[in-house]
């Protein structure tokens, strides 16, 4: 079970270099945002994996599928355009009276 843990640690700091490699080279620090979803979809294919054959476990022709689905619809996730800032903010009249 040790090794499922370090195995997906692994994976998921390779992950999160990655992410922030691609962050740094674009520019934009709105990436990690984005990242978070498929993150856990590394976790779960890399430990559902690396578990196959710790006590009985088998990856079957369902949990392949499962994996398979879940990662093709990540795709379908709308890209929004950033949101437009203002200059500056009436700060008591945003809260407004408490």
């Amino acid at each position: 079970m040790t090794r499922v843990f370090l195995v997906t640690g692994g994976a998921l700091l390779g992950y999160t270099a990655c992410g922030f490699l691609v962050s740094r080279i674009l520019g934009r620090n709105d990436i990690a945002d984005v990242a978070w979803g498929p993150g856990f979809l590394v976790a779960a294919a890399v430990s559902l994996v690396a578990g196959a054959g710790v006590r009985g476990g088998s990856m079957t022709t369902t949990r392949a599928l499962l994996l398979f689905l879940a990662v093709a619809t990540s795709g379908c996730a709308a890209s929004m355009p950033p949101l437009k800032t203002v200059e500056k903010v009436d700060l008591a009249r945003f809260m407004g009276p408490w």
